[in-house]
């Protein structure tokens, strides 16, 4: 079933007295975009609930308490915006759907003084005496504009709304007409004429009613239900017809395309949504709900690469509260891409195996060699090689193969780099990180331990060696580590640990300090603030990212091709969701920056996705001195060149040194 059908069955219910007729005409949505999720279209959507949706800066979906939404930020809003119009009618709007109607009134006198639309802030005016039960008040504020104005279908409808509640039935309903003479395409209008009408002749009378309705001049919105009914009744051409009418007439009314799309697809017809929506649809100008359908029958249609340039272009809208299902939808292209089979080499091309080394964390990777940062051991070598650990799960082993990364697969990379970043981070020891990788296809997976020869081979000149094997066979995740004096060519020590998923943080932990022991290293843990090294519930998250950071940077260095790396915008979220976890810790934020740095280098489109929170990031850090700051020109230059020169000048009045000779590096590069 397409997303974004907004309504549940081929009639809304639209009694008389209920959702009353709002103008959605020069609503500046800038406000309430950054407070509130507005993706409902009932008026009422907060109703009833004990909280209030909101998003941060960073797009986290937080809840309210109402009270505290009515007592502190509805206040704040209201002065905020107590001079432009089209602001505070946004804030009276999202009040009056989330139930403060009393709350709202003086403000509604204040629009009624200061707006230049003086039918939106008259009919805004006249919901909200209504809402509040002052129905004396609500019928001089709408008649009078009838009188100095003239007739307008939204406040006529709102004047049928108000009889109705004083209990004049025939009048109201010749009000209803008459609203719709004018304005025949008010959604609400022309539900509750529908209603009347299905109340006295059941569906029959409902269809009647709309068709009178599509007879009027200027009528398009009509013709979008006979379309729905069409369908429903298998008539492919007819609703073709009556699409064909609405799109020369209001292709670009805010629900049209999410209805024509959301009827097709539900009705089964996703090659349709793309013949006939697809054409018109702009992400910039359109319902974003109806780019979902769209998503949605790229999926069914099978069309990986149209869909994901759709995706890609909502996602830059920087809607959080769409941002879920376009993860969802996101994944699901992943399915399709896993789904497609994995090209494996041939025999006159073989897998060749070559190393690839790493001498830093990966976080430092991709930041233009910046040897002000960590100077001290520049040009010396590691003293100590974490090796990519075995995968010996299973007692048969396949012969050499290309296959997707898993999740055993990555953390035989990246407990070694944790490790091996843990240990020169808390030691002071030089460590590297030795992988064996296949150019083009990407790091490999041995199936046996090293052997013992190869261990000492791909330590190099590092005197003492790390290597290792994960075993998943059983009920629990078998971890065994050995320490190697490659100059004595012996075995100094092994540690052998088992763990269940929810035990790794605390395995982790338990391996990185006894490999400490192990080499008789003094810990700087006890100087170094805690919060800059993962704890035991954010260890997971933080294995994922490493993994998901040397991914990336192989890209970035050719050893795995752009066309074999998938999954690209979840590696982005989960290190911004690691940067959210440990708030002040450096290293995830360098983690998920220069992820986006790297994903600028090699081309990607998805990394810009992302600008809001990485700037947000740079933004947050005030102190000139701290190495993000300082190392936030290189990441402006993925988002705005602007800010970037700007920056850039900033830090080289001052610079010297190799700092200075870096930031000049930026500007060749």
């Amino acid at each position: 079933m397409l997303l974004g059908f907004q309504w549940q069955a081929p009639f809304r219910d639209a009694a008389r007295g209920a959702n009353l007729t709002i103008i959605t005409e020069g609503c500046t949505m800038g406000l309430l975009d950054q407070l509130k999720s507005l993706v409902s279209s009932a008026p009422d959507a907060n109703l009833g609930r004990a909280t209030i949706t909101v998003y941060d800066k960073f797009g986290r979906q937080l809840e309210i308490e109402r009270d505290e939404w009515r007592t502190h930020v509805l206040p704040q809003q209201l002065i905020d915006a107590h001079d432009d119009a089209d602001a505070l009618y946004a804030a009276i709007v999202g009040a009056l759907e989330d139930g403060f109607v009393d709350d709202v009134l003086p403000a509604t006198e204040r629009l009624y003084e200061i707006d230049t639309n003086p039918e939106r802030c008259h009919t805004v005016r006249g919901i909200a005496l209504l809402q509040s039960g002052d129905l004396e008040g609500a019928g001089f504020v709408l008649s009078d504009y009838l009188e100095r104005f003239g007739p307008s279908g939204v406040v006529l409808t709102n004047l049928a709304k108000l009889q109705a509640a004083r209990g004049l039935e025939a009048q109201s309903e010749a009000t209803l007409w008459l609203a719709l003479s004018y304005d025949p395409n008010q959604e609400n209008a022309l539900l509750w004429y529908g209603s009347i009408h299905r109340e006295r002749q059941g569906n029959e009378g409902l269809w009647q009613a709309i068709e009178r309705v599509a007879e009027l001049p200027g009528s398009w919105r009509p013709q979008l239900w006979l379309a729905r009914n069409a369908l429903e009744r298998r008539e492919l051409n007819e609703a073709r017809r009556l699409y064909s009418h609405v799109l020369d007439q209001a292709a670009d009314e805010p629900d049209v395309l999410m209805m024509i799309s959301g009827d097709l697809g539900n009705n089964g017809y996703a090659s349709e949504v793309l013949n006939i929506v697809g054409p018109v649809y702009e992400p910039h100008r359109h319902n974003p709900l109806a780019g979902l359908n769209l998503l949605r029958a790229h999926l069914q249609m099978g069309n990986l690469v149209e869909g994901q340039e759709l995706l890609h272009e909502l996602f830059a809208l920087n809607r959080p509260d769409l941002r879920d299902r376009l993860f969802a939808i996101s994944n699901e292209f992943g399915n399709l891409e896993q789904a497609e089979a994995v090209p494996q080499p041939t025999e006159d091309q073989p897998l060749a195996v070559e190393l690839v080394t790493l001498e830093r964390p990966i976080w430092l990777s991709g930041l233009h060699d910046p040897a002000w940062l960590f100077p001290a051991d520049k040009g010396q070598g590691p003293e100590i090689a974490f090796l990519a650990l075995a995968n010996v799960t299973g007692a048969e082993q396949a012969d050499p193969s290309v296959q997707r990364e898993d999740d055993l697969g990555r953390l035989t990379r990246s407990l070694p780099m944790y490790l091996a970043e843990s240990t020169w981070l808390r030691s002071g020891r030089r460590t590297c990180v030795v992988l064996p990788a296949v150019r083009g296809a990407g790091p490999v997976v041995s199936g046996q331990p090293w052997p013992e020869e190869s261990i000492f081979h791909c330590a190099g000149d590092a005197p003492l060696a790390v290597s290792g094997s994960l075993d998943g066979s059983g009920d629990e995740l078998r971890v065994e580590l050995s320490l190697w004096d490659c100059t004595s060519r012996r075995r100094i020590c092994q540690l052998d640990f088992s763990m269940t998923p929810d035990e790794l943080g605390t395995t982790v932990q338990e391996l990185d300090h006894e490999i400490l022991e192990a080499l008789e290293a003094a810990s700087a843990a006890e100087g170094r603030d805690q919060d800059d090294r993962p704890g035991v519930e954010e260890m997971p998250l933080y294995l994922l990212c490493l993994g998901h950071s040397l991914t990336l940077s192989l890209v970035q260095s050719g050893v795995i091709r752009r066309d074999a790396m998938w999954g690209e915008r979840n590696m982005y979220q989960a290190m911004l969701a690691l940067v959210l976890e440990m708030p002040k810790a450096l290293a995830p934020k360098l983690m998920f920056l220069g992820a986006l740095a790297k994903g600028h280098d090699f081309g990607s489109l998805v990394y810009s996705e992302f600008k809001q929170p990485a700037l947000q990031l740079i933004e947050d850090e005030r102190d000139r001195n701290s190495p993000l700051y300082r190392l936030s020109p290189l990441f402006l230059k993925a988002f705005d060149m602007h800010r970037f020169g700007l920056r850039r000048d900033e830090l080289l009045a001052t610079a010297q040194g190799p700092f200075r000779a870096w930031l000049e590096s930026l500007s060749e590069a």
